[in-house]
């Protein structure tokens, strides 16, 4: 109740501006005495000094530079969703973090696949894999990703073994069946995260990018993180054009700010691609794409580029480092 009074009260001190569409706030720059720099982006309502403020209030001792700080923003400030991230620079510099955040007011806009968190009823022949999550999930995060990256696991690291080799071995088209449905409709998450993984098997499936780009909007958890590995495997692999106007509900959300974690992948996947052209601009935008323009907006040019490239791809022309250019633009498109 508290949080909610907070919310409305930061309504109320913005006035006649919360009763109208706000303009969208270019990225906030915060200097730490460190020298680390923040970006906060996605405000239109709030300032950084009521973030601050509300964070000082409702959760003393986090921070926008604190790991829990896309947490506390969501389940502590209701903001719609938020995500924070490090930039790791070179050695010399001083690290980069993204705050990126959709406002409590943005909820309608954000567009979560909404999926139990259940560990009930695993699967039997999962089970040894399914167990290693709750016992070492470490170790299943390793195997997972040696699989993906088909590297080979220290022998020392045998749970991490295991994993990949369980992974391997699924490789029939009956195993793909199983998993594609398990991540449509299983309520435990261990065994959508398992199917997540498996399903890269079989990266010339349109089901596949489908399945994929459905588990990263799921609102938290596993399951986000690895699907969201696993999509930009098959994006490596993948030999085929996808249908990309079946697939454009679910970029659509993702480009507008919903899963704000997968975000910057899911740009890095689009933009490179010969078969993203000015066709996709109504489906993937039109109406929306308010975080794709504010990233393209950043200050960091490793956040802006990729994020240029893709609305110039969209686009057919580049319109320039103006983000009111390409909100105008986008404004022009139809669904």
């Amino acid at each position: 109740m508290r949080t909610l009074t907070l919310v409305f009260h930061a309504i109320a001190l913005l006035g006649s501006a919360a009763r109208t569409a706000p303009a969208q706030q270019p990225p906030a720059v915060l200097k730490l005495t460190d020298g680390r720099t923040i970006y906060i982006t996605g405000l239109k309502r709030w300032t950084v000094a009521m973030i601050q403020d509300s964070l000082n209030r409702y959760s003393p001792g986090d921070s926008l530079q604190s790991h829990a700080c896309a947490a506390v923003l969501r389940y502590k400030l209701h903001f719609a969703d938020a995500a924070a991230s490090t930039l790791r620079m070179e050695p010399r510099a001083r690290d980069v973090i993204f705050v990126d955040v959709r406002e409590p007011q943005d909820s309608a806009r954000v567009r979560y696949r909404a999926m139990p968190l259940d560990t009930t009823a695993p699967r039997p022949e999962w089970r040894s894999a399914t167990s290693v999550i709750g016992a070492s999930p470490r170790a299943f995060r390793a195997g997972a990703a040696a699989f993906l990256a088909g590297r080979i696991v220290a022998p020392a690291d045998t749970a991490a073994v295991a994993i990949a080799a369980f992974f391997q071995n699924r490789s029939r088209r009956e195993d793909y069946r199983t998993a594609l449905t398990v991540l449509a409709t299983s309520r435990n998450f261990r065994d959508r995260a398992v199917a997540a993984i498996l399903v890269t098997h079989f990266p010339d499936e349109q089901d596949t990018w489908a399945a994929l780009l459905d588990a990263i909007r799921e609102s938290d958890g596993l399951v986000k993180e690895m699907a969201n590995q696993a999509i930009s495997t098959v994006a490596e692999r993948s030999r085929m054009t996808p249908d990309w106007k079946a697939l454009a509900p679910a970029v659509y959300a993702i480009l507008d700010g919903t899963s704000l974690f997968v975000l910057d992948d899911l740009i890095d996947i689009l933009a490179p691609r010969s078969d993203i052209g000015p066709t996709l601009a109504s489906a993937f935008l039109a109406h929306g794409g308010e975080m794709l323009v504010n990233f393209a907006e950043s200050p960091e040019k490793s956040r802006s580029a990729p994020a240029r490239q893709l609305l110039t791809k969209l686009h057919g022309t580049d319109l320039g480092a103006d983000g009111a250019a390409w909100r105008a633009w986008i404004n022009t498109l139809k669904r």
